[in-house]
Formats: C-alpha cells, sequence, structure tokens
C-alpha cells in the first residue's frame, strides 16, 4: 500500500470517529432534554389538578388525558436533577383527604397501568406508600392498598434503609384503625421485618409511650396477623423480646418521669425561698406603699423628711407624675393610684366619671355614671349584668354549642389517648397470657425473662440446694 492510501486510511478512520462522537453526545443532549420534560409535564399535571384546570373524574376527559400522556406517566423525574420522583410521590402533598376525590381516578390509572410505581424510591429513599403514610394521608393510603395487586410486597419493602411502612405508621402515631387496616393487608415479610435496632412494628407497638387504651387492639391485631414477630428479638447485647422490651420503656419512663418531678420540686422550692426573700425585704415605718419592678410586691417607699415641704415623692409605678405631698392619708393616696393604673376602657370613653381626677372615663370604681351607661364593671361587657352573664345555654349562638359539643368530643379522644397503668397493664398482660398458652416452657422464659435468665432457671431446676 502506497503512503498516500494509508493517510487518505486514517483521514477516513479520524473523521468516523468523530461522527461517532457527535452522535453520542447527540443522543446524551436527548436524554436530558426528555429528562427535563418528565419533571416539566409532572409539574403541569399537578398544577392543573391543584388548581381545577382539569377533571379527571370525568370519563372521556381522563381517557384524553391518558392517551395525550401516555409517554410520561409510567417515568421518574431526571436523576441529574438530584432527585428520582415518580408523578405518585409528586401527589402525596396535595392530595389531602379533603380533596381526595379528585386525584383518584390518576392515582387508579397509574397504579392500574404502571404497579411497579409503588416499589420505586425518590432520591431520599422513599416509595409513594411510605410517603403517604408518614403524611397521614388516610384515604390515599387506603386506595394504593386497595388498588395494588399485591401490598404485601409494598409493605415490606425498606425505606431509609432500614425503616418500613408499619414502622413509621406506628412511630407517627397514625389512627389505629388506618394501622390496622395495613396490618390486615401485611404478610409475615412485612410484620417480621427489623430496622436497625432490631425492632419489629410489635415491638414498636409495644412501647410505654404508646401503651393506650387504643393501643391494645393494634397489638392484638399485630399478633392475630402473624405471631412468628414474638420470636423476633432487638439487637445484642439486649436482645429484647417485645414483652421484655415493654418492661424496659416503662422502666424508663418511670426514671424520667421521677427526674422531671425531683426538678419541679426544687423549682419550687427555689421560687418558694425568693419569695420569703422578697416579704422580708418589706420596710416598716412612716412611708408610702409601692410596687417593687421585680418581685411585684408592695413596699415600703419613705416619705420626705419634712412634712410641710411639697416636694416630690416616688409613688407606685405607673403614675405620669410624680406625687406630691398635699398632706392626703396614706389610704388616699394607695386609692388614688389603684385607680390611675386601670386600663382605660376605650369603647366607653365618652361616660363621665365622677372622679374627675382621671382623664379616661369610666375608670372610678363606684361611679353612678357607669350604672347608668349599662356596663357591668366586673365584665365590661354592655347591658349586661353579672347574674345575666351566668345565663343558660339557650342565651348562646349556636356556633358555641356546636364547638363546645366539638370540644367535649376532643375531650373524649384526648381520654383515650391518654397512657394510664391500667392500658400498660393490660398490654403487659395479653403478651404474658399470649406467650403462656402459644410457647413451650424454655421458649416462654425466654421471652419473659431473657435467654440468661432461663438459663439460670434450668441450672436451679437441674442442681437444686
Amino acid at each position: 500500500m502506497s503512503r498516500r492510501g494509508s493517510v487518505l486510511d486514517m483521514e477516513r478512520y479520524n473523521d468516523m470517529e468523530d461522527e461517532s462522537e457527535d452522535e453520542d453526545e447527540e443522543e446524551d443532549n436527548e436524554e436530558d432534554n426528555e429528562e427535563v420534560s418528565v419533571k416539566k409535564r409532572f409539574e403541569e399535571i399537578k398544577h392543573n389538578l391543584q388548581n381545577d384546570k382539569i377533571n379527571l373524574r370525568d370519563a372521556d376527559e381522563l381517557k384524553r388525558f391518558a392517551e395525550h400522556n401516555k409517554d410520561y406517566l409510567g417515568k421518574t423525574t431526571a436523576a441529574a436533577d438530584d432527585d428520582h420522583n415518580t408523578l405518585l410521590h409528586l401527589l402525596v402533598d396535595d392530595a389531602k383527604d379533603k380533596v381526595f376525590d379528585k386525584y383518584q381516578p390518576l392515582v387508579k390509572l397509574l397504579i392500574d397501568r404502571y404497579p411497579e410505581l409503588l416499589e420505586i424510591k425518590d432520591n431520599s429513599d422513599r416509595t409513594p406508600l411510605y410517603i403517604s403514610i408518614s403524611k397521614k394521608r388516610e384515604k390515599l393510603v387506603r386506595f394504593m392498598c386497595n388498588t395494588h395487586p399485591d401490598t404485601d410486597a409494598i409493605l415490606g419493602i425498606p425505606c431509609l434503609r432500614t425503616d418500613y411502612c408499619l414502622h413509621v405508621a406506628i412511630k407517627k402515631n397514625v389512627k389505629p384503625d388506618l394501622i390496622i387496616f395495613l396490618i390486615e393487608h401485611a404478610g409475615e415479610r412485612a410484620l417480621c421485618a427489623q430496622d436497625d435496632m432490631g425492632k419489629t412494628p410489635l415491638h414498636l407497638a409495644v412501647e410505654y409511650e404508646r401503651c393506650t387504651d387504643a393501643q391494645l387492639q393494634v397489638v392484638k391485631a399485630l399478633i392475630k396477623q402473624c405471631d412468628k414477630a414474638m420470636d423476633k428479638r432487638t439487637i445484642e447485647p439486649d436482645c429484647f423480646s417485645p414483652y421484655r422490651y415493654h418492661e424496659y420503656t416503662r422502666a424508663e419512663a418511670k426514671k424520667a418521669a421521677e427526674a422531671e418531678a425531683k426538678k419541679a420540686a426544687k423549682q419550687k422550692e427555689k421560687e418558694a425561698a425568693q419569695e420569703k426573700k422578697d416579704d422580708i425585704s418589706v420596710g416598716s415605718g412612716d412611708g408610702l406603699l409601692g410596687k417593687d419592678d421585680v418581685s411585684g410586691k408592695f413596699k415600703i417607699v419613705a416619705q420626705a423628711k419634712d412634712p410641710k415641704a411639697s416636694k416630690a415623692i416616688a409613688g407606685p409605678k405607673g403614675l405620669d407624675e410624680p406625687f406630691l405631698d398635699m398632706g392626703l392619708e396614706k389610704n388616699e393616696l394607695l386609692n388614688h393610684a389603684n385607680a390611675r393604673s386601670q386600663p382605660p376602657l376605650k369603647k366607653y370613653a365618652s361616660v363621665n366619671a365622677s372622679y374627675t381626677g382621671h382623664k379616661s372615663a369610666g375608670l372610678a370604681s363606684g361611679s353612678g355614671e357607669l350604672s347608668k351607661a349599662g356596663l357591668d364593671v366586673s365584665t365590661g361587657i354592655e347591658g349586661t349584668r353579672n347574674s345575666d352573664v351566668k345565663g343558660s345555654n339557650q342565651n348562646k349562638p349556636m356556633g358555641l354549642r356546636k364547638s363546645k359539643k366539638r370540644g367535649k368530643e376532643k375531650e373524649k379522644e384526648s381520654e383515650d389517648a391518654k397512657i394510664t397503668e391500667k392500658s400498660t397493664d393490660a398490654i403487659m398482660n395479653f403478651l404474658k397470657l399470649h406467650c403462656m398458652r402459644t410457647m413451650k416452657h424454655d421458649d416462654a422464659v425466654d421471652f419473659l425473662y431473657g435467654r440468661n435468665q432461663g438459663i439460670s432457671l434450668q441450672s436451679r431446676n437441674k442442681h437444686p440446694k
């Protein structure tokens, strides 16, 4: 081959290599543009739903929507933008219970066509179901579980490395009936799943801080659905069974309560000592009663030595000008100061007070003008008396009565959510009885007392004293 031929071959090879690089670069740019367009399209869909610009409850409109967006619905947003969201991830924030009906058709469309979307984790390592549970989107959670063909598989996916859907449901204290719903849709894989500390959903459910009356039903549901969770232990060195973990958290809570009580007692003693110190600081002899700026208690303010002199004397806090020694009795000066310190009633500033020493009207105690204006001094309610204010429920507006009813309902819910000795004992006794009924002797000893205690008991049985 001639030298010229080899040079031409080299040039053609270089040209082919440049064309290949250009094609690769174009493909990368197309992929980036596609990823960006997916994110843009998702944001557009979310915005239109949020602002009622599309109505997917209409079957025809839903069909047109699905056809128009078929190339996007099953994809995720750009990894280059440091996120990895499906459309389901992005819908969770807006799909609250009050407005879920307008999101439901789209959620169903996505899960029916692309059930794998519930398995995809975002950049924070969370599935759409995990986020929905943590944000307490009850209707969305129920709909996802009822629509997906294999909910147990989704509930068994570890999120945030070793956290699971049932774990976050219990940690976030979602409603007990929703937790029980999730338990009923879970299998052994999800119910026996352990976090990085070796705790199963059952361990979390029996923690002392969650042992309310309603929690007993959650514990029963967990054991009924899969009592193999009773065999799981936390990581070493504790190796707590659910029963022993309950006892441990209960003892820790008691220690914390005792420490808090001691702290409160010390604070009370400190306040009492300060109050006693303030009382001792009150002087005696001739003088005026004034308020101490720090303690708020009355103290003696010394008068001028010469009673005939018209020198300014420090008076109680709140006066616009200093007292002048005009020969008044101490009680009169004190009454004057108290009257001046009362806040003005702006609404009744036009009422003339009988005590002319005040700039603001309606402040003098015992003024006849106040009663003429129909103002009750103690309540500040125009046209009413104390006896009228204590009227029956019939005088209250309808909204106030409804508010009172809602208040009673919330109070009842609060009572049900309280942790008491009775509620904690009920959970502890249920675990103990179920263990004794279903476990062999050695397993029951391990469950109730721990492995070392079990070995000790067996040793004593073999070598009685």
